[in-house]
């Protein structure tokens, strides 16, 4: 049994009504979860979370010309690809890039057959390079204007579209990346059954989102910061880490419209008619951890510490950090 189902999910505010519903079960009553979680053009976020599956998200959702004018900032991938908490651009950071898709690439060449691949979100096309080399056809889609130049100079097949615009026909990829993507985007069922409709029979898809704000883990930091604001320093380096609101160094914008737990997670991927899911838990890589964080500690007892949570993840199914979908069509 997941850790995660052993912990009570108690009600972290006050009832919130709606008039859409969840995404993943269709019900319509919702608790805030957290305010003022996020800011863009003076105005702001709340999170929220459905009071019967506990899927966390955005409130109010923002539109599709705000998000597409987030993507569009200049200061986007040189500043905020990581919501402003990693030093340097993404155009500066390919090694870091790359080790974070690492499982990605081994699942994927453990395929056997080397056909088409599409990354959607693909950024400047880093992973694109080494699917490339490694033997796949691929295609990309992004869309940052600025991402999609970068990977053009390199010869990359990429399109600045999203995935409806794109017009794939249907069955067109053995495997399809959304690294990091997911969690960005506004109709996550629509979204899996457009991805559905063009990866061919057998073929593989890989979800990878954030799994932390949605856990037991942040609920208990954010409830102890608020016990302890008054003899908490505002702007905490450590608490910004951890995502705290009241401590962000800057007021994060709304990227992240959802927040998954594995349950809300499988409950979206059987909706869209994908039948073969394997969903487990990670912590987040160690280097990104130290890149984050500048943390004291010598490598190998943050290296040890890792391991031991990795394995407490695994173990128990409870994300710390990161999610893996792993689906067959």
């Amino acid at each position: 049994m997941p850790l995660s189902s052993k912990i009570p999910r108690a009600s972290t505010g006050h009832p919130h009504s709606r008039s859409e519903a969840c995404q993943a079960c269709q019900n319509k009553n919702f608790k805030t979860y957290v305010q003022n979680m996020y800011q863009f053009q003076e105005k702001k976020y709340d999170l929220i979370r459905c009071a019967s599956c506990g899927l966390v998200q955005v409130d109010p959702m923002p539109s599709r010309k705000t998000i597409n004018q987030l993507y569009d900032l200049p200061d986007y991938f040189e500043l905020d690809y990581d919501c402003g908490i990693t030093s340097g651009s993404y155009f500066e950071n390919r090694e870091s890039i790359l080790q974070r898709h690492r499982y990605a690439l081994d699942i994927f060449n453990s395929l056997g057959t080397r056909g088409n691949f599409l990354e959607i979100g693909c950024a400047g096309g880093f992973f694109l390079d080494i699917m490339k080399a490694s033997g796949w056809k691929v295609w990309g889609l992004d869309l940052s204007k600025a991402a999609i130049a970068f990977a053009k100079k390199r010869k990359l097949n990429v399109l600045n579209k999203d995935l409806y615009s794109a017009k794939f026909k249907p069955n067109t990829f053995d495997a399809i990346l959304m690294g990091d993507v997911f969690e960005h985007v506004p109709d996550p069922v629509a979204f899996l059954k457009e991805t559905q409709r063009i990866l061919k029979p057998g073929g593989t898809l890989i979800i990878k989102t954030p799994a932390y704000i949605n856990t037991p883990t942040f609920r208990i930091a954010y409830l102890l910061s608020r016990m302890f604001k008054l003899v908490i320093p505002k702007k905490n380096k450590f608490l910004s880490v951890l995502k705290i609101p009241d401590h962000r160094i800057i007021l994060n914008r709304p990227y992240h419209l959802y927040e998954y737990s594995p349950h809300s997670m499988k409950t979206l991927l059987e909706n869209a008619s994908f039948s073969q899911v394997q969903i487990s838990g990670a912590v987040i890589q160690l280097y990104f951890f130290q890149q984050l964080t500048s943390f004291p500690l010598p490598t190998f007892l943050l290296s040890l510490a890792f391991h031991l949570l990795n394995l407490f993840s695994k173990i128990f199914n409870y994300p710390l950090g990161t999610m893996i979908s792993i689906v067959r069509k």
